[in-house]
């Protein structure tokens, strides 16, 4: 929705999602004129179109992805949201490669996986807003289509060359680890001689791309643990890639 009705940022932000918490759902940007929004709460994979006079809901669980995406340009024509990219709603070819057969249905029957989904979201939005309170040169905490994790970028001053970041956040799983995994990234690439030790149990990533990571199959038992050792893991990682990248600045 947010692609294909939103204003394009250059950031592509304008496509991003961000967590509420208090809804266990992926909200999508604010859609001007009329002023509509669009969530899917994670725990009943309930889908929700609100504008000031109300909102509409359709769960779904049995809906394949053509009938979903044939409910939300519905819905949004009746809300009276229009523009010129209104055709790309439902387009597959806007869809990355594999995603979703045209028969196969949405399924919402294992609960305890959809709860426990949510609060690695949860978990993780708490956290990154404590890393943001902290060093304000952090971006808002956003949800990425394009690997879906949710993260937050800080960018290095600098004044000239190349901008360096730092890329913080929690994936839900990938190619490179089948779980969810925190990490943290700079950019550009240091060498993979010049990383410092991390604390909170986390290891460099090395193969592909560079970055600190502490997947979910490493952290303690026992849960005000589990804060503790990601906050140490979050803290220890930013600190050595802003001293590596400074170097470089330098």
């Amino acid at each position: 929705m947010g692609k294909a009705l939103a204003h394009p940022e250059a950031d592509d932000s304008h496509t991003s999602l961000e967590w509420d918490s208090d809804r266990n759902a992926f909200v999508g940007v604010q859609v001007s004129q009329p002023a509509v929004r669009a969530r899917l709460e994670a725990l009943s994979l309930t889908f929700v179109v609100s504008d000031p006079g109300g909102e509409k809901k359709q769960q779904l669980h049995g809906y394949t992805l053509g009938e979903a995406f044939a409910w939300l340009r519905t819905t949004l024509k009746q809300q009276g949201a229009e523009g010129e990219r209104f055709d790309r709603i439902g387009d597959r070819s806007q869809l990355p490669d594999g995603v979703f057969g045209e028969a196969e249905k949405f399924d919402a029957g294992e609960r305890a996986a959809f709860a426990e989904w949510a609060r690695h979201y949860g978990n993780a939005d708490l956290l990154l807003q404590q890393v943001k309170g902290t060093n304000p040169a952090f971006s808002a905490i956003r949800v990425w289509p394009h690997h879906f994790d949710i993260a937050s970028l800080c960018t290095l001053k600098q004044e000239q060359g190349e901008a360096k970041t730092i890329g913080a956040g929690l994936s839900p799983g990938d190619g490179s680890y089948n779980e969810p995994y925190w990490y943290v990234t700079p950019w550009p690439y240091p060498d993979a001689d010049r990383l410092g030790t991390l604390d909170g149990g986390g290891s460099w990533h090395t193969q592909g791309w560079v970055g600190a990571v502490l997947p979910t199959s490493r952290l303690l038992r026992n849960v005000p643990e589990q804060e503790e050792q990601v906050r140490t893991f979050l803290q220890s990682a930013i600190r050595i890639c802003e001293a590596v990248l400074q170097k470089n600045v330098a």
